[in-house]
């Protein structure tokens, strides 16, 4: 196993790091938000696109100092096992068009976004159970298409994967796997 400094915490001591000239309830409010968004630590924001940021709702000063400070974050450790070679990477395009709301054939009382969600998820924790040497990808696509980087850090991808919301107004398929 590789050494790696500790991961930096989202938490009230981060914040003040991050922004000491800020008032105290300025800094607890924006941690509020990340929490919400169940963010833990600063690298897990490292990849969030555009689109995401917005979201959040942060001031673009905290937005712009939140992201210089997740790409020099060191990242979690997901694994015990000694680092080794990508045998294959698996990109998976997850329409997040409105449609995904629809009721499921397969389960009823669940929405096509919640059952390819747990289809996904089931295929990460087999991969992680089968110790598959897997990098992992996701192109969410509707109206807009992004890309999350590709990674070997499921918990990133399970992450990135349970923020995806099927809300956007068209189904881009064709864009998205070209």
């Amino acid at each position: 196993v590789h050494a790696q400094p500790a991961p930096m915490q989202i938490d009230s001591d981060a914040m003040q790091a991050l922004f000491p000239s800020k008032e105290q309830h300025k800094r607890d409010d924006w941690l509020q938000i990340l929490r919400d968004a169940e963010f833990d630590q600063i690298s897990d924001l490292a990849s969030l696109t555009d689109q995401e940021w917005a979201s959040l709702g942060l001031p673009l000063a905290v937005q712009r100092a939140l992201r210089s400070a997740a790409s020099m974050a060191p990242a979690a450790v997901t694994s015990e096992f000694p680092e080794e070679s990508v045998s294959q990477v698996d990109i998976v395009v997850m329409d997040i068009s409105s449609s995904m709301r629809a009721r499921s054939r397969i389960d009823p009382d669940k929405t096509r976004e919640d059952v390819s969600k747990l289809l996904f998820h089931l295929l990460v924790d087999k991969m992680v159970t089968l110790e598959v040497s897997h990098a992992l990808g996701i192109v969410p696509f509707g109206r807009d298409i992004s890309q999350v980087p590709v990674t070997r850090q499921y918990e990133r991808f399970h992450d990135h994967l349970g923020r995806l919301d099927a809300n956007q107004p068209r189904t881009r398929l064709f864009d998205a796997i070209t």
